[in-house]
């Protein structure tokens, strides 16, 4: 076996931040500009609030704060944006800075895992920055995913459904209502958030009807706003 820890762990850095975007962009695809910025309440963030956030995280913290190239966030507007910015300009902005950190990790080596970096008024290593980034991205997708759910209710398509016992598939004697794919366990014993089955009479230019809310979003969101508080987002 050739290679070592740190060239595994770089190259899987590379692979989740991809997976990742492809997650967003799997949730994205299948809404509208509306859908995008639509809110559960005023006080949580919308989908395109969570996109611009997340291209001004990776942007400090990988592009700049462990790539070395010129720092720039204005962190409240990505906030405070009512937009629209239309889905597909969000999903171009993202899919840039990916690309961007995709080729910072890309440049890097294992001797470079432990070298010191000031990151957002934090110290860090590259090592610990990458980890800290990542795991933002990954809790913000799951957002987009729960958030994407909760409108589409039964129109959701899974990225992925198991297919065989071994990945966790439902034998048909077994199964009942609709499989979770895996890829979205995190969501499985969670309740549906289903649209109504027959919502009124909407002008063209109304936003969605809201969907029943659960404690769940809202803890979820109060994570989020507590990390943001604390600076490291």
């Amino acid at each position: 076996m050739t290679g070592s820890v740190g060239q595994a762990y770089l190259a899987q850095a590379g692979r989740r931040l991809d997976a990742s975007l492809e997650r967003i962009r799997h949730c994205v695809g299948q809404l509208d500009d509306r859908q995008v910025w639509w809110r559960a309440a005023e006080g949580l963030n919308s989908i395109g609030n969570v996109l611009l956030h997340l291209c001004g995280n990776l942007r400090q913290w990988l592009v700049a704060g462990v790539g070395g190239a010129a720092a720039f966030r204005d962190r409240p507007r990505e906030f405070a944006e009512r937009g629209p910015i239309p889905r597909d300009e969000l999903l171009r902005l993202l899919a840039a800075v990916v690309a961007q950190a995709d080729a910072v990790l890309a440049g890097l080596d294992e001797a470079r895992l432990l070298e010191a970096r000031r990151i957002q008024g934090f110290d860090e290593t590259v090592l610990s920055a990458v980890i800290d980034c990542l795991t933002h991205l990954s809790g913000h997708a799951q957002e987009i995913v729960y958030v994407t759910r909760l409108q589409l209710g039964e129109a959701y398509r899974f990225a992925w459904v198991p297919a065989t016992a071994e990945q966790g598939a439902v034998s048909p004697e077994a199964a009942e209502g609709d499989d979770v794919a895996a890829a979205d366990a995190v969501f499985e014993e969670m309740p549906t958030h289903p649209l109504p089955e027959e919502p009124t009479a909407q002008p063209d230019d109304a936003p969605p009807p809201a969907p029943p809310m659960n404690d769940y979003l809202l803890e979820l969101e109060q994570e989020f706003q507590e990390d943001e508080e604390q600076g490291k987002l």
